[in-house]
C-alpha cells in the first residue's frame, strides 16, 4: 500500500494516564491571511457592524448574507447594542463607527499559516496554526515510525498510524472555512479563560483567509488516546492541540475506524482495561463497558438507582472535583463547569418527567415574550421565584420551554422553566416542599450564565474558585431531590 504522507505534525505534550500516541492523515493547507489588529471588534461583530453600515438592518438578511445562524446574529447584535456601538434603531452610534475605521485604517499585515482537512472524513478540522512543528522518525526505524518527544528525552514512542483514504478529499466551501475558523475562536477564548494562555499554542487572529495553493499537502498530525482521567468513559481521544480535552468533532470517525480496525481496538481494550470483543460488535463492547461503569456508579450512589443520568454526572463532577483539588488534569475546571450544568439539567428533566403538566393548558406561542412569561411565572406564587429569578426566565421562548416539557434536551434556563411549570396544581411537588433558600436558584442561574457566557466568548472572567463553588453547588442541588427519586 502507497505511503499517505512522510511528514509529522506535532502540537501537544502527552496525556496522563495510560495512553496510545495516534497519527491522524489530514490534507493541510497552507493559508495567508491579513491579522487582526485590536480595534476592540472580533470577526463576527466587524461583519455585523459592516453591514448596518451598508443600511442592511434585518438580521435574517444579515445571517443569510453571512451564513451565519440567525440566533448568532442577534446575539451579535444585542451585544453591539450593550457596548454602545448600535442604538435603539439599530443604528450605528459614533463609537461604532469610530471602531470600524479604526480597524480599516491601520496597515494590515500579513501572515502565513496552516488549516487541516481530516483525510478521513473530508471536514476541515476548527483548527488553525501560524506554525509547523515537526516529528522526525528516528534512523533505522524504516515502517514502524518510531519517534522521541524531543532530543533530549531518553525515551522514544511508536504511534499507531490510521490509513487515509485513496481519494482527495472535496474542496472546501466559504461557510466551511468561517464556520471552522468561529469554532477555533470560541474554543481557544474558552480555553484561556479557564487556563490561561501560558499552556496554549499561540491564538491565530485572522481577517479573512486565503488558500496560497491549490492543492494541499498530505502530512499527519499526532493525537493521543488515552484513560479518561474522570473515570467517566473507558477513554478519551484528545485533542491534537491541547485546547480542549476531547474532540467531538473526530469522535464519529474514530467510531467508523474502529468497526473496520480489530488492531486498534485491542489497542483502547488495553487503555480501558476490559477485555477486547469476542463476538460482540463494536457498539456492543463498547456499551457493555459503559454498562460496566455505571454499575460502578449505581454502586457508590445507591438512591439514584433509577436515574442513570444523574447518577453519571454527579460521579462525573465529584471526581472533577478531586482532581482540581490534587492539580491534576489540565482541562478538570472545563469539564467541572459543563458537567455540573449537565447534571443540573439531568434533575430538571427528571422533575418535568415525573411532574409532567397537561401541555393543553399552556399557550402554543412561538415568539419571546417577557411579559407574558413574567405573569405566568408570577401566577405560580412559588417562594423562590424572586423578581430576579423571575426577570431571568422571561427572557426564554415558550416554545424552548414547550420542547422541555415535550422531552426534548433544552438549554439548562428553559428546563428550569419547565420544571416550575410542572408544579401545577401538584400540591406535595419538590419545588412546593424544599425550601427556598435551599433551591437557591439564583445561584442556580449563575451555573447557566456561566457556562453560556464561556460558550459565547463573552469576555467574563471566572476563575478556579468559581468552578468549585458552582460544581459543589450542583452536587448538593441534586441531592436534595434524592428522597424523591
Amino acid at each position: 500500500m502507497a505511503v499517505f504522507a512522510k511528514r509529522y505534525l506535532n502540537y501537544r505534550d502527552e496525556p496522563y494516564g495510560k495512553r496510545k500516541p495516534l497519527l491522524w492523515p489530514v490534507y493541510v493547507h497552507r493559508i495567508m491571511y491579513p491579522a487582526e489588529r485590536d480595534s476592540g471588534l472580533n470577526l463576527f461583530q466587524r461583519a455585523v457592524l459592516g453591514l448596518l453600515r451598508a443600511d442592511c438592518q434585518s438580521w435574517r438578511e444579515m445571517a443569510d448574507l453571512l451564513g451565519m445562524h440567525p440566533e448568532m446574529v442577534l446575539f451579535i447584535l444585542a451585544q453591539c447594542n450593550g457596548n454602545g456601538w448600535v442604538d435603539g434603531l439599530g443604528k450605528l452610534t459614533d463609537s461604532g463607527i469610530a471602531l470600524l475605521e479604526k480597524g480599516e485604517d491601520q496597515n494590515v499585515a500579513f501572515k502565513s499559516g496552516l488549516m487541516f482537512q481530516d483525510a478521513l472524513s473530508g471536514a476541515l478540522w476548527p483548527r488553525i496554526s501560524s506554525d509547523q512543528p515537526e516529528l522526525v522518525p528516528l534512523q533505522g526505524s524504516g515502517d514502524a515510525l518510531v519517534f522521541k518527544p524531543n532530543r533530549s528525552s531518553a525515551k522514544d514512542f511508536r504511534p499507531y498510524v490510521l490509513s487515509a483514504k485513496a481519494t482527495m478529499p472535496p474542496e472546501l466551501s466559504p461557510q466551511e472555512v468561517l464556520e471552522a475558523y468561529g469554532a477555533y475562536r470560541l474554543d481557544h477564548f474558552n480555553a484561556n479563560q479557564l487556563y490561561g494562555s501560558q499552556d496554549l499554542p499561540e491564538r491565530v487572529l485572522a481577517h479573512g483567509i486565503e488558500f496560497m495553493a491549490e492543492l494541499p499537502e498530505p502530512m499527519y498530525v499526532l493525537t493521543w488516546i488515552a484513560e479518561d482521567p474522570s473515570g467517566a468513559k473507558p477513554w478519551q481521544l484528545c485533542d491534537p492541540f491541547g485546547i480542549r480535552q476531547q474532540v467531538p468533532w473526530l469522535e464519529n470517525t474514530f467510531l467508523e475506524v474502529l468497526q473496520r480496525d480489530s488492531r486498534l481496538v485491542r489497542e483502547l481494550a488495553r487503555i480501558a482495561g476490559r477485555p477486547e470483543p469476542e463476538k460482540q460488535s463494536i457498539e456492543e463492547w463498547m456499551q457493555s463497558m459503559d454498562q460496566t461503569i455505571d454499575m460502578e456508579l449505581l454502586a457508590e450512589h445507591a438512591w439514584a438507582c433509577r436515574q442513570d443520568l444523574v447518577a453519571r454526572y454527579y460521579t462525573s463532577v465529584k471526581r472533577h472535583l478531586l482532581m482540581i483539588e490534587q492539580g491534576l488534569g489540565k482541562h478538570a475546571l472545563d469539564a467541572t463547569l459543563n458537567d455540573a450544568q449537565k447534571l443540573c439539567e439531568a434533575v430538571c428533566q427528571w422533575i418535568i418527567r415525573e411532574f409532567k403538566p397537561d401541555m393543553g393548558i399552556f399557550p402554543k406561542i412561538t415568539n419571546l415574550d417577557p411579559a407574558l412569561n413574567r405573569s405566568i411565572l408570577r401566577a405560580l406564587e412559588l417562594p423562590f421565584l424572586t423578581p430576579n429569578v423571575v426577570s431571568t426566565l422571561a427572557y426564554q421562548n415558550l416554545k424552548q420551554v414547550r420542547n422541555a416539557l415535550e422531552g426534548k434536551n433544552q438549554s439548562l434556563k428553559a428546563m428550569l422553566f419547565g420544571a416550575v411549570l410542572s408544579t401545577l396544581e401538584i400540591a406535595n411537588h419538590p419545588l412546593r416542599k424544599i425550601p427556598a433558600e435551599k433551591l437557591a436558584f439564583e445561584q442556580l442561574l449563575a451555573l447557566a450564565d456561566l457556562r453560556n457566557e464561556a460558550s459565547h466568548a463573552s469576555g467574563k472572567e471566572f476563575n478556579k474558585d468559581d468552578v468549585v463553588r458552582l460544581g459543589e453547588f450542583a452536587l448538593s442541588w441534586t441531592l436534595l431531590f434524592k428522597d424523591w427519586m
